[in-house]
C-alpha cells in the first residue's frame, strides 16, 4: 500500500512516446515522467526561454 500512497505525491505525468527507426531494427519506447506542479511551471519556463532564443 505504500506505493500507491508514494504515486499520490505527483499531480503531473509527462509521457514521452518515441519511434525510433533504424535500417535494420525498430525501436518503440514510452517514458512516463511523474512530477509536480512546481516542477511543470519550472519545465514551461526554461523551455519557453530557449524557444525565443531560437526564434
Amino acid at each position: 500500500m505504500e506505493d500507491v500512497e508514494s504515486f499520490q505525491l505527483y499531480s503531473q505525468v509527462i509521457v514521452i512516446d518515441t519511434n525510433l527507426n533504424f535500417q535494420d531494427q525498430k525501436i518503440n519506447g514510452t517514458i512516463f515522467i511523474l512530477t509536480k506542479d512546481e516542477s511543470i511551471l519550472w519545465l514551461k519556463t526554461k523551455l519557453n526561454m530557449i524557444l525565443d532564443q531560437l526564434l
